[in-house]
């Protein structure tokens, strides 16, 4: 299957992959976590996101996918999903229904700080309590290692 590795500082280049392994990795991978690319010929591997996942809109199956390098140093630009965790007390009691309005949330961070989801917990939407913006990107900037995303 086509694909192509491109990014700041790296001239792009076009791959030819196998398709059962890359799916398996673009399952657990998404479009917001690292996947490590080793390009034959080259002697480092890459780092990278997969930006644009192509699939056949009938059969679902892949048929191209971008690969964009990051640099591990500089922050990156990526859209990661909610994920909603928990049950409101209002729906366990049969008096509301819980609509989620927004399915992924722009995040701006080092690539090594990047989170596969924000997991938000609804049991607090039932008691009429919200994070506050702060708390939300902290948890989402700071990730797995605190203070490295300012």
């Amino acid at each position: 299957m086509p694909a192509i590795l491109y990014g700041r500082n790296v001239e792009p280049v076009l791959l030819q992959l196998e398709v059962k392994p890359l799916n398996r990795v673009l399952s657990r991978a998404g479009q917001s976590r690292l996947i490590k690319l080793s390009v034959q010929g080259q002697a480092e591997p890459h780092m990278a996101l997969a930006r644009a996942i192509h699939r056949e809109p009938i059969s679902g199956n892949l048929y191209h996918v971008d690969f964009m390098a990051v640099v591990m140093t500089e922050k990156i630009k990526v859209q990661v999903p909610v994920i909603l965790v928990g049950e409101s007390p209002a729906v366990q009691r049969g008096e509301g229904v819980l609509v989620q309005a927004i399915n992924s949330v722009e995040v701006e961070c080092l690539p090594g700080d990047l989170m596969d989801a924000i997991r938000v917990d609804v049991f607090d939407a039932g008691q009429g309590r919200r994070p506050s913006r702060g708390q939300r990107t902290q948890t989402v900037c700071r990730g797995r290692n605190p203070g490295r995303a300012g």
